[in-house]
C-alpha cells in the first residue's frame, strides 16, 4: 500500500485521517522504521489516541492546534515531513499536508474525497514535491501484508472497534454513521 510512497527508515511522515486506512498505514511507516505524526479533528479522538497507542509520535487535532505546520516542525525537529498521506479523503486535508511537506517531500493521496476539490499546484511546483496517489493493491503486496500480520508487526485486530452479529446489522451502521468506532465487523455466529 504504501509502496508508491517509499517510505524509508528515520523518515518524517505526517498522515491525516485516522480511520482504517491511516492506522494501517501509520503501522507500515513505524515498521519501515518512520518517525509519524497522525492528524484528525475533534471528531477523531479516540482514533487519535489509538494512533498514539499503535506506536505514532505524535498525534494532532487540528481544530485545537492554532499552527499544525509549527508543531509538526517542533514535534520533527527540521522544517518539516519527508512524507506525507492523506487518508481522511477529506478536502482541507490535502491544504494541511501541503503545508507541513518539507521541500522535496513525497505527497501520497491515499483517501477518496467523491467530488473534485482545491489543491494548491503552485506548493508542488514551490516545494517540489512529489505526488502519487493509491487506490488499490497488487497481488504481490499480499503475500508480504499476511508475514506482517502473522509476525505481529501489524496489529489489525486493535482496528476492529466494535462486533455484533449480522442481526444486529442497523447497531452497527449507527456505530459507522456516528463515527463511534474504527472497524466494524458483523459476524453470523454472534448472538
Amino acid at each position: 500500500m504504501l509502496e508508491t510512497a517509499t517510505v524509508n527508515a528515520g523518515d518524517n511522515v505526517v498522515i491525516t485521517g485516522p480511520g482504517t486506512i491511516g492506522l494501517l498505514a501509520l503501522q507500515l511507516a513505524k515498521v519501515a522504521g518512520a518517525n509519524v505524526v497522525m492528524v484528525g479533528t475533534s471528531e477523531d479522538t479516540e482514533r487519535l489516541k489509538l494512533a498514539k497507542e499503535l506506536g505514532a509520535d505524535g498525534a494532532i487535532d487540528v481544530q485545537q492546534t492554532k499552527n499544525v505546520a509549527e508543531v509538526i516542525a517542533d514535534s520533527f525537529g527540521t522544517d518539516g515531513a519527508d512524507l506525507v498521506i492523506e487518508c481522511s479523503g477529506a478536502a482541507p486535508a490535502a491544504k494541511t499536508l501541503s503545508d507541513v511537506a518539507r521541500r522535496g517531500a513525497r505527497f501520497c493521496q491515499m483517501g477518496l474525497y467523491g467530488k473534485p476539490v482545491w489543491f494548491d499546484q503552485d506548493a508542488v511546483c514551490y516545494k517540489e514535491l512529489v505526488v502519487t496517489g493509491t487506490n488499490a493493491t497488487v497481488t504481490s503486496s499480499w503475500i508480504r501484508a499476511l508475514k506482517l500480520l502473522v509476525g505481529g508487526r501489524i496489529d489489525a485486530h486493535r482496528l476492529i472497534s466494535h462486533r455484533f452479529s449480522i442481526r444486529d446489522w442497523d447497531k452497527a451502521l449507527d456505530v459507522m454513521k456516528n463515527r463511534a468506532g474504527v472497524k466494524v465487523l458483523l459476524k453470523p455466529d454472534l448472538t
